[in-house]
């Protein structure tokens, strides 16, 4: 095995004993491009396919081992031509991923110099200036994604400065335009901005339509672990307890992060299970 396969094999994950079975839009989009990469190891772009990949199953999954790997990705590519524009375009958002804000920032700005018209600049720019408490900037940048490219993407990020600044009414009703421009062939994009929809209505006290937007959440995205979780706090919040057990065993099944834990812990204790809440909390 040359130094060079071996490089791809574990990039693709090949190495990385990654389960066969594509059964999530995420899975079959690493799959398309892991087996493209197998065929054009001398294209910049093939690599870039695979990094947006993996930065997409990283928020389906939960799982930040992602943003290395598209990390690595984009370094591949960067390496094959160090001013291929679609890997310096997406760098920033790896970056963001991987919580290094500020280099995100410079790697923006890097790709709104070579290219001011493109909307997704427009929308990691916003994002880092967020990150780092620039929030002229932000709405600045958010705004200029907005008037380039209304949809989703720009109006997640419109929504999220609108609730930054108290407007949580006005961040309601922009998530409503981003879920009426969600594709149903990415159920978890729309899964994922109908939980942040149900957040907005929590923090509102609406109940009732923070539980409506997660179970909407799961029926476009069954068993995601962030509409899972969310639902259970609305349950636990009205006092059924037996319901946000359930729910957050089962997110804790999906994803067992420490934030879902300590919740099912906490409904334990509420349900006066110390002995399993214990047991939670030592996890």
């Amino acid at each position: 095995m040359t130094l060079r396969t071996a490089v791809l094999l574990v990039l693709v994950g090949v190495l990385a004993a990654v389960p066969a079975a594509a059964s999530t839009p995420a899975d079959q989009t690493v799959a398309a491009a892991e087996q493209r990469l197998g065929q054009q190891q001398d294209r910049p772009d093939a690599y870039v396919e695979l990094a947006t990949a993996f930065m997409k199953k990283s928020r389906e999954s939960g799982d930040p081992g992602y943003y290395a790997r598209a990390a690595a990705a984009l370094d591949r590519a960067l390496a094959v031509d160090p001013n291929d524009y679609p890997a310096l375009r997406v760098r920033p958002w790896v970056l963001l991923g991987q919580h290094d804000f500020r280099g995100a920032l410079a790697a923006a700005e890097r790709a709104h110099e070579l290219e001011p018209g493109d909307w997704w600049n427009y929308g990691t720019l916003a994002d880092a200036a967020i990150e780092l408490g620039d929030y002229d900037r932000a709405l600045d940048a958010a705004q200029r994604m907005v008037d380039l490219r209304p949809g989703l993407p720009a109006y997640t990020r419109a929504a999220f400065l609108r609730s930054l600044f108290g407007d949580r009414a006005g961040a309601i009703e922009i998530l409503g335009l981003a879920v009426a421009a969600a594709s149903p062939q990415d159920p978890e994009t729309l899964a994922w901005t109908l939980v942040h929809l149900g957040h907005e209505h929590f923090a509102l006290g609406d109940l009732a339509a923070a539980a409506a937007a997660y179970s909407r959440a799961l029926a476009a995205f069954p068993d995601y672990y962030l509409a899972l979780g969310a639902l259970g706090r609305v349950r636990a919040a009205a006092g059924r307890l037996d319901e946000a057990t359930t729910l957050y065993r089962r997110a804790v099944e999906q994803i067992p992060a420490p934030d879902l834990v300590g919740a099912l812990g906490d409904v334990y204790a509420a349900a006066g299970h110390a002995d399993k809440a214990e047991r939670q909390y030592a996890l």
